[in-house]
């Protein structure tokens, strides 16, 4: 079992986080399953091959029989599974939907189109199975969501759901859904974002292992009542940074938007000068919330929402892949960016110290804090034995109880 994760010196972005690899140096083979489906993987043909022979004559040790006419042949154009094609291309691993399906969503961005060029009501439509091959889409489901739920009561004008200190009285009649709904104002300018992303005529290959290293960024985003900041570190050395304070019309926004709106305009700027084109960035916060509201790809905030949006958006466009992690607001002051979000140029890695760049993401909580393994001991009824991740493949499952 080899780690190879994000925070440590050795870190490679081509490679998976965990993987298992061989004496000869070469990531071993495995076999990845799907309910009841199983997909033998190896380095080689050959490999592939005999992974797949041991799987079968094991099942046939088990008394389970292997169908002849469900296997297939090893092949790096493998076919769909769960709905995704994983195929190798000149750039790395990748993976796209099924073409009837890409060709269907695209019949259904025309209809809904048409329909609302034709009339002010569309019928129920649901488009949602492209979200796991094409993350990037979720955002902009947000008008079709708006749109079927736009006839329950406790609504605002553009259909967002009020929050439940402005609730009126709840009806207690039940509410039947209507056959035909009016399109909430949000679906119109999705529509279009929608469309764009799907006028391919073929589905795109979504990048998910490049075949060379991306250039890793380690940055930091903290925003204060006055002030924003904002600071990125290259491979080479190079500190690029940012700061300054809001303006009269994000007064009356909240902390949590602007925490998640200078995350944004950090990228925005990175992207607008060059330097973070297809690059993989770890950026750190201290607000859970904007954390949240990003790896969802939704909110019910229509603030936060458009930022979401905007980032995504963003992340498309430069063909970078961005990793948002939650860090303490101690380590946001000792890195020195909470300071720059005030004006201070002289506290953490700003006044000389290259300390503050080092967050350990490759550690646990007991290896960082070793005295966090006897406080828990100190209320527990029995002694644990932490793991490391080597040893959770090999030994968790013997400590497991049989039931």
């Amino acid at each position: 079992m080899t780690l190879n994760l994000p925070g440590c010196s050795a870190y490679v972005s081509s490679l998976p986080w965990v993987y298992r690899v061989r004496d000869d140096g070469v990531i071993a083979g495995g076999v990845p399953r799907y309910v009841d489906v199983l997909r033998p993987v190896g380095p080689s043909e050959e490999d592939a091959w005999m992974i797949s022979h041991q799987v079968a004559t094991y099942f046939c040790y088990l008394g389970l029989q292997i169908t002849s006419r469900k296997l297939q042949p090893p092949s790096q154009q493998p076919g769909p599974w769960a709905g995704t094609i994983v195929t190798i291309t000149p750039e790395g691993v990748g993976v796209l939907c099924v073409p009837e399906k890409w060709a269907k969503a695209k019949a259904l961005l025309q209809s809904l189109q048409s329909e609302l060029s034709m009339g002010t009501t569309i019928y129920f439509k649901v488009f949602i199975h492209l979200q796991r091959t094409y993350p990037v889409i979720t955002p902009f489901l947000k008008g079709m969501h708006l749109t079927l739920d736009g006839w329950r009561p406790n609504r605002d004008t553009e259909m967002w759901a009020l929050p439940k200190s402005e609730w009126g009285e709840t009806l207690s009649t039940t509410h039947q859904a209507p056959a035909l709904v009016t399109p909430a104002p949000w679906l119109v300018d999705d529509l279009e974002v929608l469309l764009h992303l799907f006028r391919p005529e073929h589905p795109p290959v979504r990048l998910i292992r490049p075949k060379r290293p991306w250039v890793v960024v380690y940055g930091f985003a903290n925003a204060s009542s006055p002030g924003f900041g904002s600071s990125l570190l290259f491979p080479d050395g190079d500190v690029h940074f940012r700061y300054g304070i809001w303006g009269l019309d994000e007064d009356s926004l909240s902390s949590y938007f602007r925490e998640l709106g200078n995350v944004v305009e950090a990228l925005e700027s990175g992207v607008a000068q060059g330097c973070l084109l297809h690059t993989e960035v770890f950026l750190y916060t201290d607000n859970t919330t904007a954390e949240r509201a990003y790896h969802k790809g939704n909110s019910p905030s229509r603030h936060l929402f458009k930022l979401v949006r905007w980032l995504r958006t963003l992340e498309c466009n430069a063909c970078l892949t961005l990793h948002m992690v939650h860090v303490a607001g101690t380590r946001m002051i000792a890195q020195g960016t909470d300071g720059l979000s005030r004006g201070l140029l002289t506290e953490g890695v700003f006044s000389g110290s290259r300390a503050g760049w080092s967050v350990p993401l490759h550690q646990s909580a007991i290896d960082v804090c070793p005295a966090l393994l006897d406080w828990l001991h100190s209320w527990l009824p029995e002694p644990i034995l932490p793991l490391t991740p080597i040893e959770w493949y090999h030994w968790s499952w013997r400590a497991a109880p049989h039931h």
